[in-house]
């Protein structure tokens, strides 16, 4: 997908951002519009890992599922864990 939002962006030239960048700060309006606060997200995102190492899984699964009542979906990749905003 970043891929071609770079791609179409650059033949379009509208998209001078890193598409990383350009998809974060699309995320971070959609949170502002449905009232959803960042910085709370990366704090449950930073507990859960934080349960996960201690191998604390309950505590890790109910923080999910308080992110997905947020409408947060997670990710956990070898990279680390992403998320999204679900509609």
């Amino acid at each position: 997908m970043r891929d071609k939002l770079a791609l179409a962006g650059s033949i379009l030239g509208i998209m001078d951002k890193n598409p990383d960048k350009a998809l974060y700060d699309i995320t971070i309006k959609k949170a502002k519009r449905l009232g959803i606060d960042i910085d709370q997200v990366n704090r449950l995102i930073e507990e859960r890992a934080a349960a996960r190492k201690e191998k604390d899984f309950a505590k890790a699964d109910e923080i999910r599922k308080r992110l997905l009542e947020m409408k947060i979906n997670i990710m956990d990749t070898p990279e680390g864990t992403s998320w999204r905003i679900e509609k």
